[in-house]
């Protein structure tokens, strides 16, 4: 018995377990950038922010409460205040009024590779990979698919709730900006603020004439970028939708147009900053097919 005992504790010691990760701990706080659909000529963000306020009692559960404006990745309904949450195992379970207050499945991390969940807004969540990435030295759990991930702790890198409104009009997600809580600490996903707004887009740029014409977009290749004027000390970045800037191939910079090679990117959306002199002059939203 005691050799059993002495063989138990070995493994144990030797092997790092991997616990039950809970979601939206006390201190649990979301940003991030929205922007509206004519953001190329007009360059206007907000802030959208998705916090952990407190518990509440349904049916005898306690579940979590979260307040915020948006509930869907492209869309001016402002009506929703705030979203309940639960978790059983590693399953978190949301409810709101768009899920007509019943419970539905946000987000499953105990699936492997090959599997998924379903709800009724984004359909069937098939999973590709799985990875686990030290983060702020805690190991969070990625689930990958398609373009997307979604994180232990942080949910989908696009938007917490990524799910299309009824109307294509809306503002969209620009920008996961941060995310924190009181045991995790602060993770920053871009180089702005966790508090950035900037509604009118004037201390970002001074002009906005320089825009640009994406085209063809969505690209499968090349796009080719077209100006109302030659850019003199232009300059480019690209980022994907967690706000990582990537390495882009260009053609030409000093005239009215030029292309950058795609072929290298992975299918789904981007944005595109163009800069002159230094001075962001439009952003505009790229999709790589």
């Amino acid at each position: 018995m005691k050799t059993l005992t002495l063989i138990l504790c070995s493994f144990f010691a030797g092997t790092k377990l991997i616990s039950q990760v809970v979601f939206c701990p006390p201190g649990a706080e979301w940003h991030y950038l929205f922007g509206d659909n004519n953001l190329s000529l007009h360059p206007s963000y907000s802030n959208e922010t998705i916090k952990y306020i407190g518990d509440s009692v349904i049916a005898n559960e306690t579940v979590k409460v979260l307040k915020h404006k948006r509930f869907f990745n492209e869309s001016n309904d402002f009506t929703i205040s705030k979203t309940f949450l639960k978790q059983n195992g590693d399953t978190i379970f949301m409810k709101n009024i768009y899920t007509n207050n019943q419970w539905q499945i946000l987000y499953n991390f105990a699936v492997s590779a090959g599997q998924g969940w379903t709800n009724s807004f984004a359909g069937f969540n098939l999973i590709d990979s799985v990875k686990y990435i030290n983060v702020n030295g805690f190991n969070l759990k990625h689930l990958y698919y398609g373009t997307k991930v979604i994180a232990e702790r942080f949910g989908n890198y696009e938007f917490l709730f990524d799910y299309k409104g009824l109307s294509s009009d809306g503002d969209y997600i620009f920008q996961f900006l941060c995310y924190q809580d009181n045991s995790f600490g602060l993770k920053q996903f871009s180089n702005k603020s966790c508090t950035y707004d900037n509604p009118s887009g004037i201390a970002e740029t001074e002009n906005t004439d320089g825009s640009v014409i994406l085209y063809p977009n969505p690209a499968p290749s090349q796009v080719t970028l077209e100006f109302n004027s030659p850019l003199k000390e232009g300059s480019y970045k690209l980022m994907d939708v967690s706000g990582k800037e990537l390495e882009i191939n260009v053609s030409a910079i000093h005239d009215s147009k030029s292309s950058l090679d795609l072929s290298q990117l992975q299918s789904g959306i981007y944005f595109l900053q163009v800069y002159e002199k230094g001075k962001l002059q439009s952003v505009s939203k790229l999709i790589k097919d």
